[in-house]
């Protein structure tokens, strides 16, 4: 998917049993939820929150596609099922104001979509290029960006190559997100390792 974490995925084979161990997991989640239908909108969270887990995870294994056959096809009845969930959510939502669902977008209408988010998602890459997180504390504010981004760069996947812009937004997304993934990590391991530090001085004493 881009050019700067390819590199991250070709160097961690471990990456790729990672994703075939959970993707049966996922697709069994997406599967449960995908054959319900909201009845309260204080359930939608439910819904909306497959999708965020459904994205991340087509974020996170989108270089690893072509490296096996069926991580490739799982990946692609997960995106089914994402856009069969969103269309639940937005057909309650229209339904609550008595109205019909649309018809779907056209590739060039979807295309057209896309640039429009891609100019939001340009502007937050830039502001995550600028971001010093520093501590656990602090990766919760990181959490709604991560989704955006993920969302963003799942949505455009089957659209690279229509479009130059596109192209090259996707590209600083997905630069962005490897950064961000890697100070994540960075700081999630500094965490653990002043955890066990503290935890050791407490057995001492």
């Amino acid at each position: 998917m881009v050019k700067n974490r390819t590199a991250r995925s070709d160097a961690n084979p471990m990456q790729l049993q990672d994703a075939l161990r959970d993707a049966p997991s996922f697709l069994r989640n997406a599967q449960d939820v995908a054959q319900r239908s909201p009845v309260n909108p204080d359930t939608l969270y439910m819904w909306d929150n497959q999708v965020t887990a459904i994205e991340a995870f087509l974020a996170n294994t989108e270089d690893l596609t072509a490296q096996n056959p069926d991580l490739a096809r799982t990946r692609k009845e997960l995106y089914d099922l994402k856009k069969q969930i969103q269309n639940k959510v937005l057909e309650f939502e229209l339904k609550q104001e008595n109205q019909e669902m649309p018809p779907e977008p056209s590739e060039e209408e979807l295309v057209a979509d896309m640039l429009e988010f891609g100019k939001d998602v340009e502007q937050l890459c830039k502001e995550l290029g600028k971001a010093a997180v520093k501590s656990v504390k602090e990766l919760d504010e990181l959490e709604e960006p991560r989704q955006v981004v993920n969302a963003f760069l799942v949505d455009t996947e089957m659209l690279q190559g229509k479009n130059p812009q596109l192209d090259k937004v996707r590209s600083l997304a997905k630069d962005t997100r490897a950064r961000l993934e890697t100070r994540v990590q960075e700081i999630v391991r500094e965490w653990r390792q002043a955890d066990l530090a503290g935890g050791d001085d407490d057995d001492d004493s």
